[in-house]
């Protein structure tokens, strides 16, 4: 039981960054059990499907406690662990607590694109297009081979029409292989298909 082992780490390991990697997946394990459960959902009596609810505060309060416990920790997974509670932070709906846990990693860890690629994901939120694309294009400066770079800003690229540069991203994030192949794909079938290169598109 990966949570299990992770506890066991916690409890008795004597070694910080050890320590550090356990809390992290900890509350990674924890946080993405709440979000699959909050998708198991039970068809209504008429079929319908009822609608997803957010997790709530209380619900991912043990997976931000194991956050806090790693970041007290300070070890080398730093970045990874500010990333994770931006990330629990934008899936509870709390950007204010987002946008603090993404101006603290950037300045903390200014060469990590994941920062960058969360920040324009509040800023597209926010209908702030030109500050979206400059996280992006600053993302995929740091790293140019960043999957969530590429397949965030050919979304975007494809929201505003710019279809032959989405198709770009999406050529470069299909290179990368899984897990943004797929997606990519289908979205590269979809904008050729809206172009009419349909020979391309299958």
């Amino acid at each position: 039981h990966a949570e299990g082992a992770c506890t066991r780490v916690l409890e008795e390991g004597p070694d910080e960054e050890v320590r550090e990697k356990a809390a992290f997946f900890r509350s990674l394990l924890r946080f993405l059990q709440i979000v699959q459960n909050g998708a198991a959902l039970e068809p209504n009596a008429d079929g319908s499907m009822p609608d997803y609810k957010l997790p709530t505060v209380d619900e991912v309060a043990p997976a931000l406690s194991d956050i806090d416990t790693a970041l007290a920790i300070a070890g080398p997974m730093k970045a990874e662990v500010l990333a994770l509670r931006t990330t629990i932070f934008q899936t509870i709906g709390q950007p204010d607590a987002a946008a603090s846990g993404i101006e603290q990693a950037i300045e903390e860890a200014p060469a990590n694109a994941t920062a960058f690629v969360q920040r324009s994901l509040e800023a597209e939120r926010k209908g702030d297009l030109m500050a979206a694309f400059a996280d992006l294009n600053h993302a995929l400066d740091i790293d140019p081979q960043f999957g969530p770079a590429l397949t965030a800003r050919a979304f975007l690229l494809r929201r505003v029409g710019h279809l032959a540069k989405a198709r770009e991203d999406l050529i470069a994030a299909i290179a990368l292989g899984p897990p943004y192949r797929r997606l990519a794909l289908v979205q590269k079938s979809e904008i050729e298909a809206r172009t009419g290169d349909l020979r391309a598109s299958f």
